[in-house]
């Protein structure tokens, strides 16, 4: 038995024994759904959601995993996401916050680099329980919590609790959301509901502003930016459409406005240091416009809310389209759309549904650059650094939310020429898209495939169709709603199946002979390198040895210009290293290579330490100390030196007696070093190639060298002061309903 499958069934079934009600019942219905959908994660004892069998494709794991069982376009999630989460984990298990990460490039910003969330809830859960739980239940629970937000922002605009029911599964089991569930994205996008929840409770004087600070300063926390700057956007763009009663009013604007300040507050500690990193990074000072879009791609691609598999699968290795799988996402299920359709009806004398309308109709211009917001979004401030494709998540959420209106109405009036004109609207679209890609279709062996998803979608609108043009009764009225979100629930199960394969905990990130060999190389010292891409960055981040390589949307921009010495720079994709014999890599202290079990070393000179069936491993001559004295004429060592204590972000030595010298540590230059000698403060000076160095005065003693990240001392006083406003955290969250708040299926 998996040992999710215990915490889960409480989570979901055991309020019901406390309390029977709304909230309880539309938490099992979400948390079924999701673990339906998580299932072949949730079954197999070891088994956990990850793409990672994609590193059979590199040295040394060729022949211990098989990369077809992965997703090849999800490789960030095991270069980057996954080693950040281990290296997060075991920092917190060792007793130590996560500011400093030496494991990749010659060290980088752990805490600020804009996806490590150290602070988020989830991921301290995470850190606390045992990898194959951790792993499972970390998606697990943010599809529930994005699938209650869901549900409750349904409520709150007035749609009854069974209809929001389908509002509840649709969001969290879309398209955009399951596809970028592993990312730290994943843990932004539940909150989305959540803000908007909050927002429309404050508008209507139903709650204070301070749970929609807390919110959105937790989403600032979760580790994705762009995501809270994009709900800040919609956010902006519902409150001017929500119309004249809230949107004019001076108390809305301001106190909109005070709850973003407050939330940014609370996430000053994390945000205050990814500010500095960010603008150091070569992502933000080499940022570009994007390249336009042809037309007839764009509508391409939104054909995917009708047939997920228009072009194919990744994870099954049938992807033939534009772009990548997941950044192209966006089915909600097939009986969604006309759902959705009828739901519009609510905007006619609802002016939440109007702003709702209106914000997710911005989403999908502005997510698909139409209709000049290509040529507006990227020259706008911060927002213009983004990428638009992500705000598909508004999308996602507004049909959610017309679907559950479009069940509520299916359920109690009856309509008889909307519907099936609906149904040959899809036909229509179904038959254009046979026309067009039937060919490609057939070339990639997907023609079957395809044809049964165009059929059921025209299918699901009769369904819809049948339903609205049955006389209401008391049997529609009662199952009606369950059937509809059964059905949903099975068909985005069926679509979204192989976005995230599943892994045996055992084979995530295997350790194999050369790795074994490679830690105890390195114990003794030196920086490792691989040819090519053997030993993928960021691996080493989980072996915890220290490659001059890395994988980092934020790179560091004054060692990305000199890591181009040996090398293509690229402002946040990995280059390989390409000139062995260039003195940077004995600067950077870089001692061993790995290769594949046939190649040949690029230096005549290395020295073999290790072959094997899995990869060959070499020592480079001329490799320094990542601790030395600066070379002064003929004298390299005029002083002694010893290694006390070498830790992520500390170094502590003992230096012998000697004349003033200059120390230099080949760790990756950064504001937040500091040095202290014999409890005096000594200055961080420039730097030898990314490095940086000191100058040690005359005598003996300990050297003391410590990271923290620059800002995070004024951003922990902000964050202590954001968190001081809060309080009483209850107190006007629950008011009383005012009439016509709601509008209840009778």
């Amino acid at each position: 038995m998996h040992p999710a499958l215990i915490p889960i069934v409480l989570v979901a079934f055991l309020p019901l024994a406390w309390r029977r009600g709304p909230w309880t019942r539309a938490l099992a219905v979400v948390a079924t759904a999701v673990s339906v959908r998580m299932a072949p994660s949730v079954v197999a004892p070891t088994v956990v959601p990850s793409p990672s069998a994609i590193l059979g494709e590199a040295v040394p794991w060729q022949e211990t995993l098989d990369p077809s069982r992965g997703n090849p376009h999800l490789v960030d999630i095991t270069h980057q996401v996954e080693p950040w989460l281990l290296f997060l984990r075991d920092e917190y298990r060792r007793g130590r916050l996560p500011f400093w990460n030496p494991f990749q490039f010659s060290g980088e910003p752990f805490w600020s680099n804009g996806q490590s969330a150290p602070l988020f809830p989830l991921h301290l859960l995470f850190a606390g329980l045992p990898l194959v739980l951790g792993f499972t239940l970390l998606p697990w629970i943010r599809l529930v919590a994005g699938g209650m937000g869901a549900w409750a922002l349904a409520r709150e605009l007035g749609v009854s609790e069974r209809g929001a029911w389908l509002a509840g599964v649709v969001y969290p089991l879309s398209g955009m959301i399951v596809s970028w569930v592993l990312y730290p994205m994943g843990n932004a996008h539940p909150l989305v509901p959540w803000v908007f929840w909050a927002l429309e409770r404050f508008l209507r004087g139903r709650s204070s502003w301070r749970p929609l600070a807390g919110l959105w300063g937790l989403q600032l926390l979760a580790g994705h930016p762009e995501t809270p700057v994009f709900t800040a956007l919609l956010a902006g763009i519902y409150l001017l459409a929500r119309g004249r009663d809230v949107a004019g009013s001076v108390r809305s604007w301001t106190g909109l406005a005070g709850t973003w300040l407050v939330g940014l507050a609370i996430s000053a500690v994390q945000i205050v240091p990814l500010a500095h990193t960010v603008l150091a990074s070569s992502k933000w000072q080499e940022h570009a416009l994007p390249g336009p879009v042809p037309l007839d791609t764009k509508l391409a691609l939104l054909s995917r809310f009708l047939l997920p598999d228009l072009f194919g699968r990744a994870g099954d290795g049938t992807w033939w389209g534009p772009f990548n799988d997941p950044a192209t996402s966006v089915y909600a299920g097939a009986l969604v759309l006309p759902l959705a359709v009828l739901g519009l009806v609510r905007i006619r004398r609802d002016p939440r549904w109007r702003a709702t309308a209106v914000m997710g109709v911005f989403a999908l211009l502005s997510a698909y650059h139409l209709l000049g917001t290509g040529w507006i979004l990227p020259r706008l401030p911060i927002v213009g650094r983004g990428l638009h494709h992500y705000l598909k998540f508004g999308v996602e959420l507004a049909l959610a939310l017309f679907a559950a209106a479009g069940l509520d109405r299916v359920v109690r009036d009856r309509m008889v020429r909307l519907p099936w004109l609906l149904v040959a609207a899809v036909a229509a679209w179904a038959g254009s898209l046979w026309w067009i890609f039937r060919d490609d279709w057939s070339r990639n062996g997907l023609s079957a495939s395809a044809t049964g998803g165009l059929v059921w979608a025209v299918a699901a609108g009769g369904l819809v169709a049948l339903l609205a043009r049955s006389a209401p009764s008391g049997l529609l009225r009662r199952y009606g709603a369950p059937l509809v979100v059964a059905i949903t629930v099975l068909d985005l199960s069926q679509a979204h199946d192989p976005a995230v394969p599943e892994l045996p905990i055992e084979d995530l990130h295997p350790r194999t002979p050369a790795v074994e060999a490679l830690q105890e190389l390195t114990s003794s010292g030196g920086r490792v390198a691989g040819l090519g891409s053997a030993f993928r960055p960021n691996a080493a981040m989980v072996f915890r040895v220290r490659d001059v390589r890395g994988d980092s949307p934020l790179k560091l921009r004054h060692y990305d210009r000199v890591y181009g010495e040996i090398s293509r720079t690229h402002p946040w994709l990995f280059q390989p290293i390409l000139r062995w014999d260039h003195p940077l890599l004995d600067r950077l202290g870089v001692r061993w290579v790995l290769g594949g079990p046939d190649q040949q070393p690029p230096g005549s000179d290395w020295n073999p330490v290790y072959e094997g069936a899995d990869a060959r491993i070499w020592e480079r001559p001329g490799g320094a100390p990542l601790v030395r004295w600066a070379r002064v004429g003929g004298d390299r060592d005029p002083r002694r030196l010893r290694v006390v204590e070498r830790l992520p972000g500390s170094w502590e030595l003992e230096i012998g007696p000697g004349p003033p010298r200059r120390l230099v540590v080949a760790e990756t230059r950064d504001h937040g070093w500091r040095a202290r000698w014999n409890g005096g403060v000594l200055e961080i000076q420039d730097r030898e190639g990314p490095s940086f160095s000191v100058a040690v005065p005359r005598g003996g003693g300990r050297l003391r060298l410590r990271y923290r990240p620059r800002g995070i001392v004024w951003g922990g006083a902000l964050s202590l002061a954001g968190l001081l406003a809060l309080p009483p955290w209850g107190r006007g969250l629950f008011r009383r309903r005012r009439s016509g708040d709601r509008v209840e299926a009778p």
